[in-house]
């Protein structure tokens, strides 16, 4: 017996560049393979700008600029200045294990550094895409580049997961695991597991001086939307999965939050900027008494994740 396979997404590929367009609808996504990450579009209007990419970064809190902190040697390691850029990237279409649909999936070789030193983290992102382009599924592996010669690298990171820049329209973000407030790995007995909802400004901590806030932990899943859903983005769930992660969604890069003194010198990007986060380094007491404990450091090592995003129209 013949059995039929369902057509993949159209595709159009250019040098540096890898169009999909879903059969049955406008959904269409724009991969950049020269830079990594991807345009995101549904009939419901643009959901993200570009990403998801590899990031290792935060902005630095007072307990880590303190004596007992990590600021020192993320400084001296430059880790403001570590980016994704893309060393190889190869495409393939790709049938499920489950059915007969064939999708499509991008696999980047990505090194996360700043410009001028020699270590870096090595990774791996495989982007797998669904047939009707309504959802992805990125893995990712990666570990510290070891190299006889290089530089001085950082033994603990800030944090490690993935950056998305998502549509201006995004002003409301629902989340189940803990809340209502901030939560970090030595940050979170108050917070409660439960299902809230609020705008993103109300997410933010507006500390005097401007510094890592406002990122929720032991998150199951979120989603993501414009004020009433009809405001110009279809609704983005994202989930990890096997484990919980953190979520962070704001208007500020982390470099501006930590060249800002005061909360009324900070500029809004044009961009909502999310982050979803396989681990966090914590906060400890550094400005004041000592580093955070050992089992909330996140030594730089081995790391594995798969996220999945979905768009809702």
């Amino acid at each position: 017996m013949h059995t039929q396979v369902n057509e993949s997404p159209n595709i159009h590929a250019t040098p540096g560049r890898l169009v999909l367009s879903a059969q049955d609808s406008t959904a269409q996504i724009v991969f950049d393979l020269v830079r990594g990450g991807f345009k995101w579009t549904s009939p419901s209007g643009v959901a993200v700008e570009n990403g998801p990419e590899l990031s290792i970064y935060r902005a630095m809190t007072s307990n880590d600029l303190g004596f007992g902190g990590n600021g020192a040697e993320w400084t001296v390691c430059m880790l403001d200045w570590a980016r994704s850029s893309v060393v190889n990237a190869t495409w393939e279409k790709k049938r499920s294990d489950t059915s007969h649909d064939v999708g499509i999936t991008v696999t980047t070789e990505v090194r996360v550094a700043p410009p001028t030193l020699t270590w870096a983290i090595r990774a791996t992102l495989e982007y797998t895409f669904s047939l009707s382009l309504s959802a992805v599924s990125v893995h990712v592996e990666g570990d510290l580049e070891r190299r006889e010669s290089a530089s001085p690298h950082p033994h603990v990171l800030p944090r490690i997961g993935l950056d998305l820049k998502l549509s201006k329209p995004y002003n409301r973000i629902t989340w189940f695991g803990k809340g209502p407030g901030e939560g970090y790995c030595d940050k979170k007995e108050a917070g409660r597991i439960g299902l809230y909802s609020t705008t993103i400004d109300e997410l933010q901590i507006p500390y005097e001086v401007p510094q890592e806030n406002g990122s929720r932990g032991e998150v199951s899943w979120v989603r993501l939307e414009g004020e009433d859903g009809i405001n110009g983005a279809p609704i983005l769930e994202a989930r990890m999965e096997h484990r919980p992660f953190n979520l962070t969604a704001r208007r500020h890069t982390p470099q501006e939050l930590d060249r800002a003194r005061h909360p009324h010198e900070l500029i809004e990007c044009d961009n909502l900027l999310l982050s979803l986060d396989y681990a966090h380094h914590g906060l400890g007491s550094g400005s004041c008494g000592p580093p955070p404990f050992e089992h909330h450091r996140l030594y730089t090592g081995f790391f594995e994740f798969t996220v999945d995003l979905k768009l809702i129209d």
